[in-house]
């Protein structure tokens, strides 16, 4: 207990940021896009009860106010990574254009890019997950 305990704390931490991923839903939530270059936070809805794998965007630190979705395909890989415990503290959203997809079925889509913070023993199940490391940056 106390090996595992001294390797965990020699463990160090690192920035991921996964790019390219697709936030839907902005217009129920307010206006049509979320603002380039803000700083908004994402969450695992574990108690949601129509996609037990939707992750939400948030405009506070608090999680209280929401304001999209991330698309079922992108939230289907992101719980994972929720659920299995790989993002350590905050996980931060961020726009970098404007909307640039529309799809009758969910709207307005708009690529974002999320980071957070992962210890380096996590970054091979991260990379299993996602599949696509090119879209990985550590």
């Amino acid at each position: 207990k106390i090996i595992e305990i001294l390797l965990n704390f020699s463990d160090k931490m690192k920035n991921v940021i996964i790019r390219n991923i697709y936030a839907v839903g902005m217009h129920h939530w307010g206006p049509r896009e979320i603002p380039i270059d803000v700083v908004l936070y994402c969450k695992w809805e574990t108690m949601n009860p129509r996609d037990n794998c939707a992750v939400a965007i948030y405009a506070d630190e608090g999680l209280t106010r929401t304001v999209a979705y991330f698309r079922r395909e992108d939230s289907c890989v992101l719980y994972q990574l929720f659920r299995d415990k790989l993002i350590e503290g905050p996980c931060y959203v961020k726009a970098k254009k404007p909307v640039s997809k529309f799809s009758r079925r969910t709207g307005p889509m708009q690529s974002v890019s999320i980071g957070f913070k992962s210890s380096e023993s996590n970054i091979p199940g991260i990379e299993n997950i996602t599949a696509n490391s090119e879209r990985i940056i550590y």
